[in-house]
């Protein structure tokens, strides 16, 4: 019986050492944890960025149409037409949003749409991009003012641990809009 407990002791004794391997295991599970964390905070912030941008540039092609607004020939409509041979016609500027977003972000033109590089690598793609003007009714009585809607596909590779994994595919839906102050 006494040699069954000294067995028990020497079985039950902690040896240095013996929690390392857990340790390391814990270690290595909050690393993995920590750089999915980091690529996700990436990929939003790029979202967010491109979004912010895209919305920057329709508003720019929005306030394109500034001059139209207050057209002396009918002061008070607040709305984008012309005086067209006793009747009105729509007069809209669409601008070049895919111009101001390759200014704006540095994007190079690729076949798929518009790629931007960082360090040599694709940091992200866009493409489909499609912007829909909207224009006050003639005489509303409402100054609605003009809305632009864009939508835009991104696409951004996700890297982890030096493996590129397939593409975080994210339809982007974009408004802005310029109301007329006077």
């Amino acid at each position: 019986e006494r040699q069954v407990m000294i067995m028990k002791k020497r079985i039950f004794k902690k040896r240095p050492g013996e929690g390392t391997p857990f340790t390391v295991a814990i270690v290595l599970v909050l690393l993995i944890m920590f750089c999915a964390i980091a690529e996700y905070g990436r990929v939003w912030i790029i979202a967010h960025g491109v979004q912010e941008a895209t919305q920057r540039a329709i508003i720019s092609a929005v306030n394109d149409n500034y001059d139209d607004i207050y057209h002396a020939a009918r002061e008070g409509y607040a709305a984008g037409w012309l005086p067209n041979r006793g009747s009105w016609a729509e007069s809209l500027d669409e601008g070049n949003v895919y111009g101001h977003l390759s200014s704006t972000l540095g994007l190079s033109p690729e076949g798929r749409g518009f790629v931007k590089y960082s360090e040599g690598q694709v940091e992200f793609i866009l493409s489909g991009l499609t912007v829909e003007l909207q224009n006050n009714g003639l005489s509303s009585g409402i100054s609605e003012g003009y809305t632009g809607v864009g939508e835009l596909h991104l696409e951004i590779p996700i890297r982890f641990f030096g493996n590129i994994f397939p593409s975080a595919q994210i339809d982007l839906h974009v408004e802005a809009k310029y109301i007329p102050l006077f």
